[in-house]
């Protein structure tokens, strides 16, 4: 199942890369003024997959995502992951540090450009072109935050 997480995030993703460095002592100590703009709580959704994402101000976030397998769509994986994110110049950062859930044990660094951020809207861009819509929200909807207990 890992191994199909990994092949059905690259769409979602810009780039997986081991390259990324991950200290993030080496971040200025406050956010940017486009970092405070990608805090708190947001949606997003596309084809098979949708998640509902925290980012806090020491640039930690939780996230719960829900995606149909893609040879059985009676299938649905629910997974709950956090780690590490942060915005450098047009590239959005995010490093998955802890995974639970359906889809067992996975990390990676996941890398996207930021095309568009508002108060309640971020969109950025995937390799490949494919863009990615989270709108901010009051609170989460999704049962996958119980995963979060485990």
């Amino acid at each position: 199942m890992v191994a199909y997480l990994a092949v059905t995030l690259l769409p979602f993703c810009w780039c997986l890369t081991s390259g990324y460095v991950s200290d993030h002592s080496e971040l200025p100590e406050g956010l940017s003024s486009v970092e405070k703009l990608f805090l708190g709580k947001w949606a997003g959704s596309k084809e098979r997959l949708k998640w509902e994402i925290d980012r806090k101000p020491d640039r930690s976030f939780e996230i719960v995502m829900e995606e149909v397998d893609p040879t059985d769509p009676s299938v649905t994986y629910h997974n709950y992951a956090t780690g590490e994110w942060s915005v450098r110049g047009d590239s959005y950062y995010c490093e998955w540090k802890h995974w639970v859930g359906d889809e067992g044990d996975f990390s990676g660094i996941m890398i996207e450009k930021v095309a568009e951020v508002m108060d309640d809207r971020v969109v950025t861009v995937s390799d490949g072109g494919s863009k990615n819509t989270e709108l901010r929200v009051e609170f989460f909807q999704m049962p996958g935050w119980s995963l979060k207990k485990e």
